[in-house]
């Protein structure tokens, strides 16, 4: 009876041996302690999953996008790094310590960066006020009768809502513009060379730009009519005509700005006085 407990006793030992040597411990059994952590990766908004880097001791480094949970990690400083992404403002790079057999939460939370965009508003028929993503990098903006016209900071266009008469198709190439109007129907780009791009309705020649093509410094909106300003102080007006509107006033000189309305225009002096001229029905000629 003795020799068969003994057996079983040694049995039993060569066991647990066995089982310790499997599981990575040393022979006596003597088995250290699991210390390893993990560490949630929760950026905010959820939808925009964006993507990120973890570095840790030892050289360690993960990469990833969205939501992920990382487990058995050593203990120790980690620090995650939240990437660009276009249109938001990323949030800054943060450091936590992971201890032992804990879990620790990065929650990053990007902003939308409404730097350089445009918020737009009202009749929206045609689309006009769905700004197209992504929003920003824009640096000025003009609205014509149904579509709308933005400049980009690197000299594009961007154009949207009634395109019926093909004032959305900006012309090629879509670069170094300085200055856009968006009329009634048709479009006017000021190029960075002075010259003006017009395109979209033309049924009263409001897209052919008179000759000579340079000196250009500003284009404004009208209705049917263009307006343009020369580096000289004089205001070029073309297109629709039946009011008056194209029939700048005497003496054509010392302007700083225009602008036009469906039937008629206005000129800024640099004197800071306004000149108004074309369709007066309503008194939109008579300056107060």
């Amino acid at each position: 009876m003795f020799l068969k407990l003994r057996r079983f006793k040694v049995a039993v030992m060569v066991a647990l041996a066995i089982l310790c040597v499997m599981s990575g411990c040393s022979e006596d059994c003597v088995c250290p302690e699991d210390t390893s952590g993990a560490i949630v990766i929760n950026p905010s908004p959820d939808s925009l999953g964006p993507p990120w880097t973890l570095a840790g001791p030892a050289g360690y480094s993960e990469s990833g996008m969205g939501d992920q949970t990382l487990n058995g990690l050593s203990p120790g400083e980690y620090t995650v790094t939240w990437d660009a992404v276009e249109g938001w403002i990323a949030p800054p790079q943060e450091s936590q310590t992971l201890s032992g057999n804990a879990t620790v939460t990065f929650s990053g939370t990007y902003v939308e960066d409404l730097s350089e965009s445009i918020v737009a508003w009202g009749n929206n028929t045609d689309g006009q006020c769905n700004v197209p993503a992504p929003n920003t990098d824009f640096v000025s903006v003009s609205g014509g009768g149904y579509h709308s016209l933005c400049l980009k900071s690197n000299g594009s266009i961007t154009a949207w809502g009634g395109n019926g008469d093909g004032q959305c198709d900006i012309p090629q190439p879509n670069a170094e513009f300085s200055a856009v109007a968006a009329c009634g129907s048709h479009s006017l780009g000021l190029k960075s060379d002075g010259s003006i791009v017009a395109w979209g309705l033309n049924v009263h020649g409001q897209c052919d730009v008179p000759a000579p093509n340079v000196d250009f410094i500003a284009v404004a909106e009208g209705g049917v009519q263009s307006l343009a300003l020369k580096s000289n102080g004089s205001i070029v007006a073309w297109g629709y005509n039946g009011h008056g509107e194209c029939d700048v006033p005497q003496p054509n000189a010392d302007f700083i700005a225009a602008n036009g309305g469906e039937y008629h225009s206005l000129g800024l002096k640099s004197d800071g006085s306004i000149v108004a001229w074309g369709y007066n029905i309503n008194g939109q000629c008579d300056v107060p």
